[in-house]
């Protein structure tokens, strides 16, 4: 039985992101990792980055209206006055 694969050396290890699944995904990404014989973590790792250019970027069609959408890393909550609230340029 060949070792278990487990994520590339160099990784940041002391803030790890939590990942929180469904019963059933989790059930299923511990299968996958069972059958593949890798780690949780390099499981989760390599979906992560297959899976972030298709929520980044996603696929419009051509006749499709593309609908206005927040980068990932926005977390301004939207378009913000130059002023406070109650103030304007007067």
């Amino acid at each position: 039985m060949e070792p278990t694969k487990r994520n590339p050396d160099g990784l940041i290890s002391k803030k790890p992101i939590a990942l929180r699944l469904m019963p059933e995904e989790l059930a299923n990404a511990k299968r996958v990792s069972k059958e593949t014989n890798v780690s949780m973590s390099c499981l989760a790792r390599e979906a992560f980055l297959k899976g972030l250019p298709l929520v980044v970027s996603p696929v419009v069609s051509p006749d499709a209206q593309p609908t206005p959408r927040r980068r990932a890393s926005d977390l301004s909550g939207g378009e913000a006055s130059a002023y406070p609230a109650g103030f304007s340029e007067d």
